[in-house]
């Protein structure tokens, strides 16, 4: 993977202006680009002239913009330096044949109580469903608790796809999770990771099964991932066991 690194962040009115720069390869071009960030609206303005690796940030300017909307929410953006890659197209594991599918989904009631759902699909059809709630949670740990806790109830065994409607979790588990157990479960900004409880889980089921994460929209028409939304939401309801 190409790795970049993102610095010299200064606020200007309504957003950021920063760097990105790109480790050395064979190529010419300048090495660096240096962006806009309106966040208002969340667009990016490449500033000419574009650095030769600027159509690699725009086929990947959703991530590169959660990555600028952090900056946005960083008290002293002159301290920032964030050095990130992207996956490489294609890099993706094909999902074997005859796996156990995993289905999961969070939810969080106005109060903070937080609700979780999976739906283990095994390879010869007998279908488990798994509940649970917490309190005093966030949308993104209802939907990690769902696939932490769901993951936890197969044991070892056989490859497992994961169908979940949170990029958070896709994310984190595919391109963050390997370097916040390298810094110690320290981020970029050199802050704790958020639910390192619940990660440190899905890292341990990662080392003794082959586990494939695979998104589905949360409006889609997947019977198993509507069954887990109507069971995260009945358990996120105040008073749920």
């Amino acid at each position: 993977m190409r790795l970049f690194r993102l610095g010299e962040v200064d606020r200007v009115p309504g957003g950021l202006s920063c760097i990105v720069s790109a480790q050395a390869d064979a190529g010419g071009g300048p090495r660096r680009q240096r962006l806009l960030f309106q966040a208002m609206d969340c667009a990016i303005t490449y500033e000419p002239p574009e650095a030769d690796f600027a159509s690699v940030l725009k086929e990947n300017e959703e991530s590169l913009k959660k990555i600028l909307s952090i900056c946005m929410r960083t008290g002293g953006p002159e301290e920032i330096d964030i050095p990130f890659v992207f996956p490489e197209p294609g890099a993706r594991r094909a999902c074997p044949e005859g796996a156990t599918q995993v289905f999961t989904d969070g939810s969080l009631s106005p109060s903070g109580n937080g609700g979780w759902a999976g739906i283990i699909v095994h390879a010869g059809g007998e279908i488990v469903e798994k509940t649970g709630s917490e309190q005093g949670s966030s949308s993104n740990r209802a939907e990690l608790m769902a696939v932490a806790r769901t993951l936890d109830s197969l044991g070892p065994g056989g490859p497992v796809i994961v169908h979940t409607d949170s990029r958070y979790v896709i994310r984190g588990a595919e391109v963050w999770l390997a370097n916040w157990e390298r810094n110690g479960y320290i981020t970029a900004l050199n802050r704790p990771v958020k639910n390192r409880d619940l990660w440190e889980s899905v890292s341990e089921t990662m080392k003794r099964r082959e586990i494939h994460f695979r998104w589905v929209p949360s409006s889609g028409d997947n019977s198993f991932h509507r069954r887990c939304d109507l069971l995260a939401r009945a358990m996120s309801k105040d008073g749920a066991q």
